[in-house]
């Protein structure tokens, strides 16, 4: 499998979409992590087990490091808060990774391999 096969190319821009969108919301709750663990778990469910990890691991990292990227109004430079997005980008590629490996797992329950 490439690592930046189309599989891999889908998940980023599903990221980057939806960390984006997120980013221009008036008002942050806890509905807006809905759309993002459907978006995980329907995207490891669509790439089965085969690449599952990988792909939920760049959705995550992409959405969590664009939603705070293009959320950030702070005074400092944004050149010098991006390593703090990238950190939080991986804390959000392990939770991609997680909500993808569910996706492949209910997959593989609903339908079983002779």
């Amino acid at each position: 499998m490439r690592v930046f096969g189309p599989t891999t190319i889908v998940a980023i821009a599903l990221g980057v979409v939806l960390g984006w969108a997120a980013s221009l919301v008036l008002f942050l709750g806890w509905w807006t992590l809905v759309p993002w663990g459907v978006a995980g778990v329907g995207l490891g469910h669509w790439t089965g087990q085969r690449g599952a990890m990988l792909a939920g691991a760049a959705y995550g990292f992409a959405l969590c490091f664009v939603f705070t990227l293009a959320g950030y109004k702070g005074a400092a430079p944004t050149v010098t808060r991006v390593p703090f997005f990238a950190v939080f980008g991986l804390v959000g590629g392990v939770c991609g990774l997680l909500l993808a490996a569910l996706g492949a797992f209910l997959k593989r329950r609903a339908h079983p391999e002779p």
